[in-house]
């Protein structure tokens, strides 16, 4: 019987193997190294296209960043395709520019390429309802000199 966490660790170093002999250029960008479907014989290794919510560099597959999404396949770079909209957030290996809506309150914003929503800061007020789209607010605006900001 064959231990996985030995087959994973193999995998892994077979794939460093690959890279630092061959170099990053090996393996074109969008794709990384994955275990084939063949199950009844000895680990097979192959090329797979990067998939949505990641990017692949090296071989290697990666989720994009919080505050970013991947919403082709094939993605080469950490920037993925883009950030995402204001008056909404993405967490890490998001698909959509629009992953999850900003609170609609008047206590969080959500500037773009915002990984979590934000806080209001005391003596602001929050600004552009992005609602029209299924967003939160986008930003934050000092209150107005002799006048103070309620929730």
């Amino acid at each position: 019987m064959v231990d996985i966490r030995e087959t994973n660790l193999f995998l892994v170093v077979l794939i460093c193997l690959f890279v630092a002999n061959y170099g990053e250029d090996a393996v074109s960008g969008g794709q990384y190294w994955a275990e084939s479907g063949n199950k009844s014989g000895p680990t097979e290794m192959e090329l797979k296209t990067c998939p949505l919510g990641h990017y692949c560099k090296g071989g290697i597959k990666h989720a994009c960043p919080s505050g970013a999404f991947g919403g082709s396949y094939g993605l080469e770079s950490s920037t993925c395709s883009g950030p995402c909209e204001a008056g909404f957030y993405c967490k890490s290996g998001s698909i959509s520019s629009r992953q999850t809506s900003c609170p609609l309150n008047t206590n969080f914003f959500c500037p773009i390429g915002s990984k979590l929503p934000t806080p209001v800061g005391l003596g602001w007020h929050v600004v552009d309802n992005r609602q029209e789209v299924g967003g939160g607010y986008a930003g934050e605006k000092k209150c107005t000199p002799g006048y103070y900001c309620i929730d």
